[in-house]
């Protein structure tokens, strides 16, 4: 497995062109899950982004949102030993229809990814779904972005000025052994270099 890359992402050089939107294959399968549910309970764990945001709750959707890489992995100084990730995600057993992990597993270790898969795992009713999006880049973007989802479930890169976190490449197989205890239900791999992903 590739090593993190700690430096590269920074404010996108102005001479870069723009990236382009892409039609996402993962997004209409996993609204038409939500629509099962009246009004469907999702976790938003960041990087948050408010268009995100009101993509969902324009749907009936109820969002509990924690910018975990801000929480977890903002401070470089903080400790952050085993059971980190369960003191943050202290939401009750069952809770959640939906949780999204956009860009997640680019910056989190195989402990803490670990850590987030189980704890989805507790979080999840029976049927639940958690939506998982990575870059398909051996290198790091040079540049922090978030995914933003438009109205016709096309994704755009938005320009973020976040913290800089590690990237860390993984394959495919590398994001569905570092995601157990769940399983993998579907992969898609996007024209312009992301992947996306669905556990239950």
């Amino acid at each position: 497995m590739h090593q993190p890359v700690l430096e590269g992402r920074g404010r996108r050089p102005p001479d870069l062109p723009p990236v382009p939107a892409y039609s996402s294959r993962m997004l209409d399968r996993y609204l038409a899950f939500l629509q099962k549910s009246p009004k469907p309970a999702i976790l938003d764990l960041g990087p948050t982004c408010g268009a995100n945001i009101s993509f969902f709750a324009e749907r009936g959707a109820l969002l509990c949102v924690c910018d975990f890489m801000l929480r977890f992995a903002g401070d470089e100084s903080r400790g952050r030993g085993p059971g980190t990730v369960g003191r943050i995600l202290d939401y009750r057993p069952g809770s959640f229809d939906g949780i999204h992990l956009w860009d997640i597993p680019d910056h989190l270790d195989n402990r803490a990814l670990l850590e987030i898969a189980q704890q989805c795992r507790r979080l999840l009713k029976k049927h639940g779904r958690v939506m998982v999006l990575a870059s398909a880049s051996h290198d790091p973007e040079p540049f922090e972005n978030y995914l933003v989802v438009n109205s016709n479930l096309s994704v755009t890169l938005r320009e973020s000025k976040a913290h800089r976190y590690p990237y860390l490449y993984r394959s495919n197989r590398d994001i569905e052994t570092a995601m157990k205890p769940l399983e993998q239900c579907a992969s898609f791999v996007c024209m312009n270099g992301w992947r996306e992903f669905v556990f239950r």
